[in-house]
Order: structure tokens, then C-alpha cells, then sequence
């Protein structure tokens, strides 16, 4: 395990906090388009008390800031890797780069969606 000095634990902290940002940007646009449209379309969506519609949105707005702001500090350690670490690292990234060109659209389509499968479950 690497230790970090003050510097490169602060980096990692903002990392997270833009990558949580970017999630919550998100989240507010999906949940407040999903609540005007269905506000204005269905009137039993405007019968259902506040509270549970806020936890509709909290539903939607907890994975999304939970996994960008994840993922920004995977990224942010990821751009710390030096040597060989970073060599061997870069060396997958293009095999795998070769492998995806290599597929078809809908080869491609299948294994996003493999990999993507709690994403697109749970929305994040």
C-alpha cells in the first residue's frame, strides 16, 4: 500500500468531491426532468405525497453521486501510477483498446451491457 502525503490526499479528496459533483449534476437533471414530466402527465403522480416522491429522487441521486465520485478517485490514483506499475497498466489499456475495435456493434453492445449490468439495474 502506497502512503500518501498531505498534497496527494487532498488531490484525492477533490477528486472524489468533482466526480461526486458530476454525479449529483446528473442525478438532479434525470430526477427533476422525471418529476416536472411526470408531474405534468400522470395526476396520480401529483397525488403522491412529497415525501415519497423525495425518496423517488433519493433512489436515483445516491448511486449516481456514490459512483462518480468513486470513480473520480479511481481515476485521480490511476493518474499517480509512475514506472513500470504505469507501463504494465498502459500496456492492458491498449490490448484491450485493440480487442474492443475488433468487435462488432453488436458484440460491443452485448459485453457493455454484461459489464454495465448494475449500472443499468440500480442506475448509476
Amino acid at each position: 500500500m502506497k502512503i500518501w502525503n498531505e498534497e496527494q490526499e487532498q488531490g484525492a479528496w477533490e477528486a472524489n468531491l468533482r466526480g461526486g459533483a458530476k454525479g449529483a449534476a446528473l442525478a438532479a437533471t434525470i430526477a427533476g426532468g422525471g418529476w416536472a414530466g411526470l408531474n405534468r402527465l400522470y395526476p396520480k403522480f401529483r397525488a403522491l405525497p412529497v415525501t415519497l416522491k423525495g425518496a423517488m429522487c433519493v433512489t436515483i441521486a445516491a448511486p449516481l453521486i456514490t459512483f462518480f465520485g468513486e470513480e473520480g478517485g479511481v481515476q485521480y490514483q490511476k493518474s499517480l501510477w509512475d514506472g513500470t506499475g504505469k507501463d504494465v497498466l498502459l500496456e492492458e489499456q491498449k490490448a484491450e483498446q485493440q480487442r474492443w475495435d475488433a468487435l462488432s456493434t453488436p458484440q460491443k453492445a452485448k459485453e457493455w451491457a454484461i459489464d454495465n449490468q448494475w449500472k443499468l439495474i440500480g442506475g448509476g
